[in-house]
């Protein structure tokens, strides 16, 4: 502020951002703006800009890749920081609906942009597997109207997925008991994944699953189709699993081998085998337990609990978990 008295002139500055000229009593005062720029305030959610380059092999091993994002301070790939294999429990789907007065199948399909935003997450940071505890073998116990839901929502949304994924280079994978499902659901579950692998319909099967597929023959090259041919990481969704089930059908089917198999041995009859185990698992809607979920490869997985319920577990929950994983010391039973 600038005061005027005569031939006086005394300069106060005051943390005021208007510019206005007043005359009391016959003196001006003149109150300038600082016109210094202001830092802006920090952003409230972190936003993610990635390029990766063959972050998997065809063998399914990680290789060397080139990212740059923006997060915090950090610059970090999966591949290099051991962060390799995220697995979901989604849960609090149907509760999100019920606060909102809706049926329970409308927080599953809320929940299908949740799977979308946590592929497009860990794409962006080099994490190459993902697995998605979708459907469990004790769900079975829900009410018919909600099973029968579901798996109307798997027949419907599979496909469409399945496209998506494989035009970004990423395998879709399922593990878990399927000799419950009907033809259709089976047909669908092999074509989605036959799609993501080499962008060819499986047509020995003669599986046209309603013509949700668009493929107009076999033997269509993947450069057509828009998709990538190599391999950046893999999704993996678990339908009718159950750890305890599948630890004793691994254990039956090395029995009927004839086999007295090592550690390394018998994760090769598990439905998971060719994925590394899981290095972080997220479970939303606040409880906390595993639920009968990938028992045999949690052994050393760092746990996070979040109380936000799946579709509401934004990009910044899910910028916050991995921040949180990348905070701990893994020390595998070694000082």
């Amino acid at each position: 502020m600038k005061y005027n008295s005569g031939d006086n002139t005394i300069r106060v500055k005051i943390p005021k951002k208007i510019c206005a000229v007043k005359k009391t009593d016959g003196l001006d005062f003149v109150v300038s703006e600082d016109k210094r720029e202001k830092p802006e305030p920090p952003a409230l959610t972190k936003s993610v800009e990635a390029k990766i380059i063959d972050t998997v092999s065809k063998s399914g091993k990680p290789k060397k890749s080139d990212i740059s994002h923006k997060s915090g301070s950090r610059n970090k790939v999966g591949a290099k920081t051991g962060l390799l294999h995220i697995a979901f429990i989604m849960d609090g789907n149907g509760r999100w609906a019920k606060s909102r007065r809706l049926p329970r199948a409308a927080g599953h399909r809320e929940g299908l942009k949740t799977i979308e935003m946590a592929v497009k997450v860990a794409v962006a940071h080099g994490i190459p597997y993902l697995s998605f505890f979708a459907f469990s073998t004790e769900n079975w116990k829900r009410p018919k109207a909600e099973v029968d839901s579901l798996m109307r929502l798997l027949k419907t949304r599979l496909p469409e997925m399945a496209k998506k994924l494989a035009k970004q280079g990423l395998k879709l994978r399922f593990c878990g008991d399927f000799s419950i499902f009907d033809e259709e659901l089976k047909d669908i579950l092999l074509s989605a994944q036959t799609w993501t692998e080499s962008g060819v319909q499986s047509v020995e099967r003669g599986v046209k699953a309603g013509g949700r597929w668009g493929m107009r023959e076999s033997g269509v090259r993947t450069e057509e189709l828009g998709v990538r041919a190599e391999t950046k990481g893999v999704v993996n969704i678990c339908l009718n699993y159950g750890g305890r089930q599948e630890i004793v059908n691994a254990v039956n089917m090395a029995v009927a081998a004839g086999k007295h198999v090592s550690e390394s041995e018998f994760e090769g009859f598990l439905y998971t085998k060719g994925l590394p185990d899981p290095d972080l698992l997220i479970r939303t809607g606040g409880e906390k337990r595993i639920s009968n979920f990938f028992l045999y490869q949690l052994c050393y997985t760092e746990l996070y609990f979040s109380d936000k319920l799946w579709p509401e577990f934004s990009e910044t929950d899910f910028e916050f978990a991995i921040d949180d994983f990348y905070k701990r010391n893994r020390r595998f039973g070694k000082l």
